[in-house]
């Protein structure tokens, strides 16, 4: 099947000059930065979703002059910039000559900013391109020793399971806790928001079976997310 190849806007296809006038015109642009150490280029938004370009801003072979890189940094000063990832974008920004007021306040433009740069050149960056060694077997260790934990948890509080039904009896009855959330139907409710409430009031509890809960939750959380 043959498919028609989508015409470029007048946009897309005028000049550099013409796109750094564009941008200059804009009140709000939309940024997003490409290259790690050294930022290759960008891409600008114009009319929502419907147009924009992208301006090879350190390509090898960058029909960009000198003069009109530092235009496009002058005229970005001034602007409000939008970004899809903006902790990337802001550092890749940063790396290559914008400072901003918001980062120049928290002392990004000294020595934190340099020891900064040093942790995401040398940890995080190869961590980003190389991922992380994970012990394998001290993982399933613990894993083990959690679920081990969790299992005598629920025979020192008598349930076979931990659910709605025993957090009900356990809470409300036997430690007397205020409902902190019910359900559609009127129940008390265990979610996350729920939970959070209870796990406050269960630690100011001075109670062993406040602390046995807490200590099965614990185990509970980090397990969900292994």
């Amino acid at each position: 099947m043959l498919v028609e190849k989508n015409q470029l806007s007048p946009i897309q296809v005028c000049s550099v000059d013409e796109q750094i006038a564009l941008t200059e015109m804009a009140d709000v642009v939309t940024i997003d930065t490409e290259g790690w150490t050294k930022m290759l280029g960008f891409s600008l938004c114009f009319d929502g979703l419907t147009d924009g370009f992208y301006l090879p801003f350190n390509h090898a072979h960058s029909n960009v002059t000198d003069v009109q890189r530092e235009k496009i940094y002058e005229v970005l000063h001034g602007k409000v910039l939008v970004m899809h990832n903006a902790v990337y974008d802001l550092r890749v920004l940063a790396r290559n000559g914008f400072q901003f007021p918001e980062f120049q306040a928290q002392g990004f433009d000294g020595e934190l900013w340099a020891t900064e740069q040093k942790f995401i050149r040398d940890v995080m960056a190869p961590m980003i391109e190389l991922g992380a060694k994970i012990d394998i077997d001290f993982c399933m260790k613990e894993i083990m020793k959690g679920r081990q934990i969790m299992d005598d948890c629920k025979k020192e509080l008598g349930y076979s399971t931990i659910g709605p039904k025993a957090l009900t009896e356990i809470f409300i009855d036997k430690l007397q806790l205020p409902v902190a959330k019910v359900t559609p139907g009127g129940k008390p409710s265990f979610d996350k928001d729920a939970m959070a409430e209870y796990e406050v009031l269960l630690e100011k509890l001075d109670n062993p079976v406040a602390n046995t809960v807490l200590t099965y939750r614990g185990w509970q959380k980090t397990l969900l997310t292994t």
